[in-house]
């Protein structure tokens, strides 16, 4: 926070160092002086959508999701493909508060934008989520079939984040449907990848899974000292920890 206001009185007033001065207040909780800072960014750089994206991500820090929802809809506006970053936002948005219809239809406009823009990392990363929506919604079996598009894309890539991601889904797709031993290849196949990783905190997902693994088997004390390692290599902000601690 010093390094930046530092920039601003002794550089440059500059809209990217204040939108990070927003971040920082944001992450610190203090939401007026993040929007004030979001507010200077706009008289500095008053066309830029990143302005709006950030007065948006306040509000919903705030839990003032009205108002993060009326901000994401102004980045619809942006020309195609920007506009994927609005839909989202919104995506999210509704996922958050359940509404898993709405969100799909965003995630179905998302893939389309991905689609028509040849964009795999993008194509991959909203299919995870629709694998999800699906899963959860007890469309199983079309979520095992995105996920293997997933890990068919991501072998091609040699893409080893989303094959590990593909690996956990599937592994809670597998537990939805009541197919423990399944799951269980998955969680297996997966500590194997996060042992060979160079990031050793990607142990975490296969701990959270591994937890939930125990938790169906009743084996409660063993569910409970997973999920606790998970928990320990995740920071106190991480938005991880909410879906961590409801397993």
């Amino acid at each position: 926070r010093e390094v930046l206001e530092g920039y601003i009185h002794n550089v440059s007033d500059n809209a990217a160092i204040h939108r990070a001065l927003a971040t920082t207040y944001g992450q610190q909780g203090e939401y007026d002086l993040a929007q004030k800072e979001v507010d200077k960014a706009f008289l500095l750089d008053p066309t830029s959508s990143t302005n709006i994206r950030y007065k948006g991500n306040i509000y919903f820090y705030q839990g003032d999701l009205k108002r993060a929802e009326e901000e994401y809809r102004k980045l619809l506006n942006e020309k195609e493909p920007l506009n994927i970053r609005g839909n989202n936002r919104l995506l999210f948005l509704n996922l958050l508060q359940g509404r898993f219809r709405d969100s799909m239809g965003q995630a179905k406009t998302v893939l389309e934008i991905a689609r028509r823009y040849n964009q795999d990392v993008w194509i991959r990363n909203i299919l995870i989520v629709m694998a999800y929506l699906e899963s959860n919604t007890g469309d199983h079996e079309k979520a095992l079939e995105r996920l293997n598009e997933i890990w068919d894309s991501a072998v091609e890539d040699e893409d080893i984040y989303d094959q590990r991601i593909v690996l956990f889904r599937k592994g809670f797709t597998y537990l939805n449907m009541k197919s423990v031993d399944e799951a269980q290849k998955m969680a297996d196949a997966h500590r194997k990848m996060c042992e060979a990783s160079m990031n050793k905190r990607t142990i975490r997902d296969y701990y959270h899974l591994q937890g939930r693994i125990e938790l169906e088997r009743e084996n409660y004390a063993k569910a409970v000292e997973y999920i606790k390692k998970a928990l320990s290599l995740l920071s106190e902000t991480s938005g991880s920890r909410v879906a961590i601690t409801d397993s």
